[in-house]
């Protein structure tokens, strides 16, 4: 078995959520699937450490986990940037259960 690079991020190092119901479209550009794109902003304190991580691991597939529950599968085409935010699609996972993972984020999921 493959091991693949992990990094737990805390709920304290979250500054807040957004959630955004997005599609994936056929050839014909008609909706086919609904996903959920999630960014996480994050406070200062942890943006340096968050950035070096996925500097280090760009273009590479890793674990994401937030405090210690796996989150999600994640491929990051660099370059990060200032380390302030992120975004991940979510496939496969039903709006509440996104929000019961994250329901430990004083901020919760803003959904727009």
């Amino acid at each position: 078995m493959e091991r693949r690079a992990a990094i737990s991020i805390s709920y304290e190092d979250i500054a807040s959520i957004v959630g955004r119901v997005q599609y994936k479209y056929d050839e014909r550009d008609r909706p086919v699937e609904q996903y959920y794109l999630i960014t996480f902003y994050f406070n200062e304190s942890a943006r340096a450490t968050i950035k070096d991580f996925f500097g280090a691991n760009e273009n590479e597939r890793f674990e994401l986990r937030i405090g210690t529950e796996h989150f999600n599968f994640v491929f990051v085409r660099g370059p990060f940037g200032a380390g302030d935010q992120f975004s991940t699609a979510m496939v496969r996972r039903s709006k509440k259960a996104i929000e019961q993972l994250l329901s430990p984020i004083k901020t919760g999921v803003q959904w727009r």
